[in-house]
C-alpha cells in the first residue's frame, strides 16, 4: 500500500523532497484507508438480529470518517505551499476520498439496517391500517395511523368503532332504501288505481257527453222544425192576410166607386133621365159580380174581362156625358 503512495506521487512529477513530505503526511492515513476498507468489506447485515455487525459497521465507518477528515486537513495545510504538488495532494485525497466515501456510505447503510428494516415495517402497517379502515371510513388521513404514534391496541378501538359506526350507518341505508322502495311501489299502486278511476270517470264523462250532444243535436233537431213550421205556418198567415187585406181594399174600392156612382147618378138624374139610364148601364157593367178563380189562366181572363168593362162603362159614362151636354 505504501508503494501505491509513492508511485501515485512520482507521477505527478514532484520534487523529491516533496514527495518525502508527502509520504510523511499522508503515509499513515493512506494505510489506514486501506486497512479500515479491506476490514468493512466483510461485514454484511442481512437481518435485524446482527446487532454487532450493525454496531462494527458503525464503529469503522466513523474510524473511515475520522481518517478522511484528517487527510483533508494535511491536504489544506499542504496544497497551500505547493504548485505542482497542489496536484498531487489533490490525487492523493481523491484516492483516498474513493476508499473511504464509498464504504462510508454503505457501511451507513449496514448500520441502519434495523432502522430502515423498521421504518418498512411501519411503513406496511400504516399502509395495511389504512386500507383496512378505509373500508369503514371516507377519509382516513383525518387519523394518525403511524404505529409510533398509535399503538396496536388503540388502532383496535378506534377499527372497531368505526366499524361499528358504519354497519349502523350501512343497516340505516339499507332500511331507509327498502322504505323507499316500499314507497315507491305504494306510489306506483296509487297511481295506478288513481289512472284506472281517472280511466273510468273519463268513459262516464265521454258517454255522458256523448248522450248529452245527441240529446242537444234531437232538441236543436226538434227546435229547428218547431221554428219551421212556426215560419211556414206566420209566412201562410201573412200570406192570407195580404190577400184579405188585398180582398178588402178591392171591395172598398169598388164600394166607394159604386156608392160615388150612386151618387153621381142620382144627381145627374135629376137634370136627364135619359143621361141617367145610359149612366145607370155603365155603373150596372161595373157592378157585374165577377167569378172567384183559383188559376193564374182564369184570374187573367176575369182581369182582362174586367177591364173591357170598365172600359165599355167610360164609354158609355162619356158618350152620356156628351148626351149630357148636347141638352145643356
Amino acid at each position: 500500500m505504501q508503494n501505491n503512495l509513492e508511485l501515485i506521487i512520482k507521477e505527478t512529477g514532484v520534487s523529491k523532497a516533496q514527495s518525502s513530505a508527502l509520504l510523511d503526511s499522508f503515509g499513515t492515513a493512506f494505510v489506514q484507508a486501506h486497512k479500515l476498507a479491506t476490514k468493512a468489506k466483510g461485514i454484511k447485515v442481512t437481518s435485524e438480529n446482527q446487532v454487532d455487525e450493525m454496531a462494527m459497521a458503525r464503529e469503522i465507518r466513523l474510524q473511515l470518517k475520522d481518517v478522511r477528515v484528517e487527510a483533508n486537513k494535511t491536504k489544506v495545510i499542504l496544497k497551500e505551499g505547493y504548485l505542482r504538488g497542489g496536484n498531487a495532494v489533490q490525487k492523493i485525497f481523491n484516492d483516498i476520498k474513493d476508499i473511504c466515501k464509498p464504504e462510508e456510505d454503505r457501511l451507513l447503510e449496514q448500520e441502519k439496517f434495523a432502522e430502515r428494516l423498521k421504518a418498512e415495517k411501519q411503513m406496511r402497517i400504516e399502509r395495511d391500517r389504512s386500507l383496512e379502515l378505509s373500508k369503514y371510513v371516507d377519509d382516513v388521513e383525518v387519523f394518525t395511523l403511524h404505529p409510533d404514534q398509535l399503538s396496536t391496541e388503540s388502532y383496535n378501538k378506534i377499527l372497531e368503532t368505526q366499524k361499528g359506526y358504519f354497519e349502523l350507518k350501512k343497516a340505516k341505508e339499507e332500511q331507509e332504501e327498502q322504505e323507499l322502495l316500499a314507497q315507491i311501489e305504494a306510489d306506483k299502486k296509487e297511481q295506478e288505481k288513481i289512472k284506472k278511476e281517472n280511466a273510468k270517470l273519463k268513459a262516464e264523462a265521454d258517454k255522458r257527453d256523448i248522450a248529452e250532444a245527441k240529446k242537444r243535436e234531437d232538441e236543436e233537431k226538434k227546435l229547428a222544425q218547431i221554428k219551421k213550421e212556426k215560419e211556414e205556418a206566420e209566412n201562410k198567415l201573412r200570406l192570407e192576410r195580404e190577400v184579405i187585406a188585398q180582398e178588402k181594399a178591392k171591395n172598398e174600392a169598388k164600394e166607394k166607386a159604386i156608392k160615388e156612382a150612386q151618387d153621381e147618378i142620382k144627381r145627374k138624374a135629376l137634370l136627364a133621365p135619359d143621361k141617367e139610364k145610359l149612366m145607370k148601364l155603365a155603373n150596372n157593367l161595373l157592378k157585374i159580380e165577377l167569378p172567384a178563380v183559383k188559376s193564374n189562366e182564369a184570374q187573367k181572363i176575369v182581369n182582362d174581362l174586367k177591364l173591357q168593362l170598365e172600359k165599355l162603362s167610360n164609354i158609355v159614362k162619356n158618350e152620356a156625358q156628351k148626351l149630357w151636354k148636347q141638352s145643356d
